[in-house]
């Protein structure tokens, strides 16, 4: 069942939304009446991927690209008890989520650093004032 629901998932995620609108033969719905468990799991990732697209318009509504940043940094996940992080992507990702350039976003992080907030080494980063971060 778990590789079953697994391999439902990658099929979801991959399959373009057109391509599941597009199915008028009544093929689809006929899957979904006969596997509930199916129609379950494309319920909870359709949520799932809803709540991510809400969270992303909120965070892109923010104004400032120093705050965006912010916020980016302290929800990620520490890696240790000393708020280190570990940015999980390349740069032109993080450039891309935040909706920003480049230079842009390495003079935001150069600002946090010399603003006492933060402390880089590459891709890790020592959250150094949580509060001062939280308030940007």
């Amino acid at each position: 069942m778990a590789k079953t629901c697994s391999a439902i998932q990658s099929l979801v995620e991959m399959a373009p939304a057109s391509a599941w609108r597009k199915n008028k033969s009544g093929a689809f719905n006929q899957v979904l009446m006969s596997y509930p468990e199916i129609a379950l799991k494309l319920f909870e990732l359709t949520a799932r991927k809803m709540v991510q697209l809400e969270k992303q318009t909120q965070f892109l509504s923010m104004e400032r690209v120093e705050e965006r940043l912010a916020n980016y940094l302290l929800n990620l996940p520490k890696t240790t008890v000393d708020n280190e992080i570990t940015i999980p992507m390349r740069m032109m990702d993080v450039v891309q989520y935040l909706g920003t350039t480049p230079e842009t976003l390495s003079r935001k992080l150069k600002y946090l650093e010399t603003a006492g907030l933060i402390q880089r080494f590459g891709r890790r980063i020592k959250i150094l004032d949580i509060d001062a971060l939280e308030n940007v």
